[in-house]
């Protein structure tokens, strides 16, 4: 994956880079009456956080990965906190990098602000934020009820919404929002008409934002990855199949 990012509201195949230093804390998670806390052992003198969501697998996983490579220390985010943990265990091990675990969900705005809020004081500024969580179901029009479409566009456009209002005031001259839209905004598949439009909706949210953060020297983009057989792929044409 090439780590570069063009000017402001473009579409792209690939994210940014700065650099850090290899000074790292030491950090761990503590859930304390359904809150999320954070512990840190030492400060930190490095110059470059990421926070990711839907981190434990397929794209957000790669790119913890790749920015992990590059120096950044992380804050991971998803749902299976013992995937996190795993994740957290070979990155710290195979990069020498600190990473953060936090385990909220995406569409609900008080766990999204709590978790950014809680954020260890050393790590309260966010140089790269990607937005990746999301969900891809298959389901015609005349199945598709509204409850399915409130909740896709909850996870896979309102959750961008969230962690961008929460994370923006941490960011500074410099910094990223990286958006994960999809291919299929410009291919429209058939059975996917939700899903398809919360990444329109992405593109567009993309776009504003990048005008009104930019004056902030905050670009924000978006990627629109072509189809790629990640996990999640993998167990849907398992269903298919069965």
């Amino acid at each position: 994956m090439n780590m570069s990012t063009p000017a402001v509201g473009g579409t792209v195949s690939g994210g940014t880079t700065l650099c850090a230093s290899s000074t790292k804390p030491q950090l761990t998670l503590s859930n304390s009456s359904g809150s999320i806390q954070w512990q840190s052992s030492t400060t930190s003198a490095t110059t470059g956080y990421t926070n990711i969501t839907g981190a434990t697998s397929g794209f957000g996983k790669a790119c913890a990965e790749k920015f992990a490579s590059h120096g950044y220390d992380l804050i991971i985010t998803g749902r299976r906190e013992e995937r996190l943990l795993e994740l957290k265990e070979l990155l710290e091990k195979k990069y020498n990098t600190a990473v953060l675990v936090s385990v909220y969900d995406v569409r609900n705005r008080q766990q999204v602000f709590d978790a950014v809020k809680n954020i260890p004081e050393e790590w309260q500024r966010i140089d790269v934020l990607i937005n990746n969580a999301a969900a891809d179901p298959r389901i015609e029009l005349g199945k598709t009820s509204g409850t399915d479409w409130d909740r896709l566009f909850a996870r896979n456009l309102k959750a961008y919404f969230l962690t961008s209002r929460a994370s923006a005031p941490h960011m500074r001259q410099g910094s990223a929002i990286i958006n994960f839209s999809s291919i299929t905004v410009h291919t429209g598949p058939t059975n996917m008409s939700a899903y398809v439009a919360t990444k329109a909706g992405i593109q567009g949210f993309t776009r504003s934002l990048a005008r009104e953060l930019g004056r902030r020297g905050i670009r924000v983009n978006t990627i629109s990855p072509g189809w790629i057989m990640t996990e999640r792929q993998k167990r849907q044409i398992g269903r298919a199949h069965v």
